[in-house]
């Protein structure tokens, strides 16, 4: 018997970014095969039984192909499995959905998309930027030239900017061919531009500037993927200490120790307010399927440790 596949996109970090569907679906599925971007806070919600798949890419370090990724999809479903793949930021926005769903209509397994809030929202927004603003910027273009800058190149980028914002996913490695493009064009040099890393998590860091003097900037404060390129009139009123930078835990890490799975809920009382939060499981119910997300776990270094369900640091000294 064939089952269903649910193309869910875990939004761009922030776990509260999740929508109601995806929650609820990722509660269930039999299967979550997952991205390198998904917060991985987000697995500890799967039932117990739930088989946990990753898949992640990296520039230049891809855990799966696309078309494994695709296989992947397709044997479980046709072994009567349930399955989320899980992916990060919103699937129909340079996510590679119309791959998986092209696969998925070719082997006649059913599927649905769940979309989530894209990058080019969630991000500027956590930033203070409104990528939209009346009498300023009344479009929004969004492009990705990661592989090739073609067609940036080939827009008329003066014109665009007079009432565009320009997002940029996936181009940092291009940052300084980008800039190169928009001198040759004669942007002025006053033209805002923000490159904001690790958008919606508490290690969001946002580097604000114009053209003229961003090249400078990046010497001191190098960005690093993922990071989102905005540029536009918008950006002008945006911050590099935003109301989320701004929330009374930003940037703290904190591991969270307990016996059993703990609720949503739960997990949002630290994110809510800018933490950083890792779980770990102690006891009878450790389970074998986070043996990945605990290796990565034991190379960190935490600002607090919450023992919760009777747990101690003893419990935690018996995992190293």
């Amino acid at each position: 018997m064939t089952n269903k596949v649910y193309l869910v996109g875990a939004g761009t970090g922030d776990p509260e970014l999740l929508t109601l569907k995806g929650l609820r679906l990722l509660k269930s599925a039999d299967v979550v095969v997952y991205d390198r971007l998904v917060n991985q806070i987000l697995l500890y919600l799967t039932k117990e039984e739930a088989q946990l798949v990753y898949v992640g890419k990296a520039p230049n370090a891809h855990a799966k192909s696309q078309s494994e990724i695709e296989d992947l999809l397709v044997n479980f479903a046709k072994n009567n499995k349930s399955v989320v793949r899980l992916k990060g930021g919103d699937p129909a926005i340079f996510g590679r959905v119309g791959e998986e769903m092209a696969r998925l209509r070719a082997e006649n397994i059913p599927y649905e998309v769940v979309p989530a809030v894209t990058a080019a929202s969630s991000v500027s927004s956590y930033a203070d930027i409104a990528i939209t603003q009346r009498g300023i910027a009344e479009r929004v273009l969004i492009m990705t030239p990661h592989e090739t800058l073609a067609d940036f190149a080939d827009l008329d980028l003066v014109a665009t900017l007079t009432a565009t914002t320009l997002v940029l996913y996936m181009a940092v490695g291009n940052l300084p061919a980008i800039l190169q493009a928009l001198s040759s064009q004669a942007v002025p040099e006053t033209m805002p531009i923000a490159v904001i890393e690790n958008g919606t998590l508490p290690s969001q860091r946002t580097i604000l500037s114009n053209l003229g003097d961003l090249s400078a900037n990046l010497v001191q404060k190098a960005p690093k993927n993922p990071a989102l390129i905005v540029i536009g009139h918008a950006v002008k009123f945006g911050s590099d200490n935003s109301w989320f930078q701004q929330l009374p835990k930003f940037g703290k890490r904190i591991l969270l120790v307990r016996r059993q799975l703990p609720k949503f809920e739960e997990i949002i009382k630290f994110t809510s307010q800018g933490a950083d939060i890792w779980l770990t499981l102690v006891g009878e119910k450790r389970q074998n399927r986070f043996a990945n997300l605990d290796k990565v776990r034991l190379t960190q270094n935490f600002d607090e440790i919450v023992f919760r369900d009777g747990t101690s640091q003893a419990d935690l000294d018996a995992l190293i």
